[in-house]
């Protein structure tokens, strides 16, 4: 029963008991006074008895939760959840100080200000909190009046890999923090005002406007002006889309939750799942005679597969090669789209795994396709270079490569890591020629001068370009579509498994024991991991007897990895 402010229940007595009536039926203050033996008594009497309440606890935050998300300030008035933290965002300025209501200046340009509501959601998809924010549109500002600079430093995804990596090399927690009103505590040098909020103006000053004191959501020197005040939020399990898994023999990395949003949002949650991302017949063109398709739909997928490749390099060459048809998609484009929602629908499972172990190494792989798109990388982009040779193509990709490796060597340097000669492995010996001959002869002298620095550290030592076999060149798959045996053999030794399967680390060189029994487990994490890696000890059996040690990094990451001991021994290599 819910109760308004001004109501209120009528008290009455409590009942009196009736001789052999369950005392439950009693109000909670009502007590019987009655003196037991104290040799009856088990533990200290003057402790009060606890229960669980964590079921009435979810059940009551629920009730305060909007399921939900509004699209505009009209549909938020009318959810009561909504306006509450519309009022805290507010009550949130005051505390900060951001703004002071003034009269609207004459010959000072006033940007808008707008309500951007999101319903905030755990690594599992359960709602956690609603959210609103008031943002400014900074998108009115003008640069040189309204702002100077805007640059603000972002992490790139394979840094925090690298960190990921890292811990787990060194067998480290990590624990994420949140960052309360960055933007709110930023100071700012120019002169900005803003419109009052929408429906939430000022009943004696409708007119005013606000200037800010200090930085405001959306403004376009916000984030570099940010400063701000951290809370713990406990053990690293979701971070930027990634559902992060430290457990006792090494880290997991996935985003099932992200693969079912794309599959739900497209009506593909029925359609049948395919063993490969793309096939290894199909050769993808502009298809000038193809039926054309919507293009935001087009773009709307390309852009949910997009974030997956932050844990999902066996996707990359698919998704970069069907992003290049955004502009003018056909039938065919979708259908190769949709073959990878597929895909992905088989596989949520998989993620990145990345395991312990004794040795901390970094390896790049380097190849390239001349008679398709030129892809390197797990970045798999397309070269600028129109190469004329195979070799050139080769050439060219070992170079951004090796700066990716530089990049990578500076990185880790800030661990404490020190690498003084990186192997890059590649498969074509003309082009690992090219990088120890210093002759510009008439097959090299075309080749861009930019592309010759991989000459030069080579020759410092930096790096070494060693020759690989075509059978052992991991980074075939950011390349071309390959056959169903190639892929799924490449993306074992690439160290993507389910969860509950993984196998010997390549960078580690370190296979995991069997998992410990509950125990155990409890005593070293507090009952907090779960450390069952494989589905049955005949799996582990499996594994332990037909695979053997293994070296391999992307060349584009750095991370410990492994393969998975989700085949018979017949498909071991």
């Amino acid at each position: 029963m819910v109760l308004k402010k001004e109501e209120s229940l009528l008290a009455l007595p409590p009942p009196q008991q009736v001789q052999g009536e369950s005392s439950q039926d009693l109000p909670k203050d009502w007590k019987f006074v009655i003196n037991h033996p104290q040799d009856q008594i088990i533990g200290n009497p003057s402790s009060r008895v606890r229960t669980r309440s964590s079921l009435r606890n979810i059940c009551n935050n629920l009730a305060f939760i909007s399921h939900i998300e509004p699209k505009n300030i009209k549909d938020a008035l009318v959810d009561e959840n909504w306006m509450t933290v519309m009022q805290e965002e507010l009550n949130q300025f005051e505390r900060s100080e951001v703004w002071e209501l003034v009269p609207r200046p004459h010959n000072q340009s006033v940007i808008g200000t707008r309500w951007v509501f999101r319903i905030k959601m755990d690594e599992n998809g359960i709602i956690i909190r609603n959210k609103a924010r008031l943002v400014a549109q900074g998108f009115n500002q003008e640069e040189g009046i309204d702002y100077e600079e805007t640059f603000a430093p972002v992490a790139r995804l394979e840094a925090i890999r690298m960190l990921l990596a890292f811990a787990c090399f060194k067998d480290f927690v990590l624990y994420q923090m949140d960052v309360k009103s960055a933007f709110l505590n930023g100071f700012i040098n120019e002169e900005v005002y803003v419109e009052q909020p929408p429906s939430f103006q000022s009943f004696n000053f409708p007119n005013h406007v606000f200037r800010l004191k200090n930085a405001l959501y959306g403004l376009k020197q916000a984030p570099r002006a940010c400063e701000f005040e951290m809370s713990m939020m406990g053990e690293l399990n979701f971070f930027l889309g990634l559902q992060i898994k430290q457990l006792k023999e090494g880290t997991f990395i996935n985003q099932a939750k992200y693969i079912r949003d794309p599959l739900k949002r497209f009506n593909m949650e029925e359609a049948k799942t395919m063993k490969t991302p793309m096939s290894s017949s199909i050769k993808l063109d502009m298809d000038e005679k193809g039926k054309p398709i919507n293009s935001t739909m087009y773009r709307g997928m390309i852009g949910s597969l997009l974030n997956l490749t932050a844990s999902r390099p066996d996707i990359m060459y698919s998704v970069w090669l069907c992003a290049r048809f955004q502009s003018c998609p056909k039938e065919s484009h979708l259908s190769a789209v949709k073959r990878i929602v597929r895909y992905l629908k088989g596989t949520m499972d998989i993620g990145l795994w990345y395991l312990k172990g004794d040795k901390f190494e970094l390896i790049g792989y380097s190849d390239a396709d001349f008679a398709g798109h030129s892809l390197v990388s797990w970045h798999s982009k397309k070269q600028n270079s129109v190469a004329l040779s195979m070799a050139e193509a080769e050439y060219i990709a070992a170079s951004l490569c090796c700066a990716q490796i530089l990049w990578m060597k500076q990185t880790l340097s800030d661990f404490n890591l020190i690498f003084e000669h990186v192997p890059i492995k590649c498969d074509n010996t003309s082009a690992i020629n090219i990088s120890k001959n210093l002759v510009q002869h008439s097959r090299t002298k075309h080749i861009e001068i930019r592309h010759h620095f991989l000459r030069d550290h080579a020759q410092k030592g930096d790096i070494t370009l060693e020759f690989v076999s075509t059978k052992d060149q991991f980074a075939d798959i950011f390349t071309k579509p390959l056959s169903e045996e190639q892929f799924v053999d490449i993306r074992r030794q690439l160290g993507m498994a389910p969860r509950r399967e993984t196998g010997t680390s390549k960078a580690q060189g370190k296979r995991p024991t069997e998992p410990s029994q509950p125990e155990q487990a409890e005593a070293r994490r507090k009952a907090r991991y779960d450390t069952t890696l494989f589905s049955s000890n005949d799996d582990y059996q499996c594994y332990k007897q037909n695979f053997a040690q293994r070296k391999v990094v992307p060349g584009s990451d750095s991370c410990p990895i492994g393969v998975s001991a989700d085949s018979c021994p017949a498909d071991a290599p």
